[in-house]
């Protein structure tokens, strides 16, 4: 059987219930306190309409590091930026100053569209 602490099991309870945690980690926890009541992979992986795969990920995660676990994705997960580091810096240090190049000749200078550069000027301010 699947034992969780009192403490842990109170801070996955918290988690399951919040409105202000990434979802992610909520469904985290609630998959690992179903394990804790006794419930399988399978019956988990049903009722929260996940994969078992997941299911056993998230519960191999617990087992190694603790709730803390569950709120870290692994290195090289979620999305690649569009525009390499280099282009990042320049659009991010060339967005303050105003007045410096315009608009078209900034993003021709770096190689990205007008939209692009307007949109990161617009970050900054």
């Amino acid at each position: 059987m699947f034992r969780i602490s009192v403490h842990d099991r109170e801070t996955l309870r918290r988690w399951s219930r919040s409105r202000t945690l990434a979802a992610r980690v909520v469904l985290r926890s609630r998959i690992i306190l179903a394990l804790g009541e006794g419930d399988g992979v399978t019956a988990v992986a049903d009722a929260l309409g996940i994969a078992p795969a997941t299911v056993r990920l998230w519960r191999r995660r617990f087992e190694e590091h603790g709730p803390v676990g569950l709120q870290q994705d692994a290195p090289g997960r979620g999305r690649k930026p569009a525009l390499d580091f280099v282009t990042r810096q320049a659009l991010g240090k060339a967005s303050g100053v105003k007045g410096a190049l315009s608009l078209r000749e900034h993003a021709k200078e770096l190689g990205v569209s007008a939209a692009t550069v307007s949109r990161w000027r617009r970050r900054s301010e």
